[in-house]
């Protein structure tokens, strides 16, 4: 299932996330991270937007080159240093972390880290429940 909107609509957001899965999108991936933004690509949008992320999996991977990776699984490293390991399924709430010691980040830059972790936690819920009352109202089943 796919949630079709407009480029205009997904830019006016406040923030985006965008999950790529699978290795049949690993082109879109390619064309959308590692080229400037074009008509003929959507989602390289996502460049301009001041609040994005995406979110992909290994197989989605497949068409990027090398250095771009290695690049994104090092930004992947320090960000588990800092914040430690989060899985989607296992978000814990700002609330209930102790901010780890982290010397070159102010503790208000940690708690927006962990605020936005929390923010796209509550995002991809919604949008779960959204689907769920969308495939009902169509009487679709899984």
């Amino acid at each position: 299932m796919a949630l079709t909107v407009g480029v205009g609509t997904v830019m006016d957001a406040r923030e985006v996330m965008v999950l790529i899965s699978g290795q049949n999108k690993a082109i879109a991936l390619s064309k959308c991270i590692e080229e400037g933004v074009s008509h003929m690509w959507t989602v390289s949008a996502m460049q301009m937007h001041p609040k994005s992320i995406i979110v992909c999996d290994e197989d989605a991977t497949m068409e990027l080159r090398v250095k771009t990776v290695t690049y994104f699984k090092g930004l992947e490293d320090v960000h588990n240093n800092m914040l430690g390991e989060m899985t989607v399924l296992n978000l814990p709430s700002a609330s209930t972390r102790s901010p780890p010691s982290s010397p070159g980040q102010a503790p208000s830059q940690m708690k927006e880290i962990r605020d936005m972790h929390n923010n796209t936690s509550q995002m991809i819920a919604k949008l779960e429940n959204d689907i769920i009352k969308l495939k009902q109202s169509k009487g679709e089943t899984e």
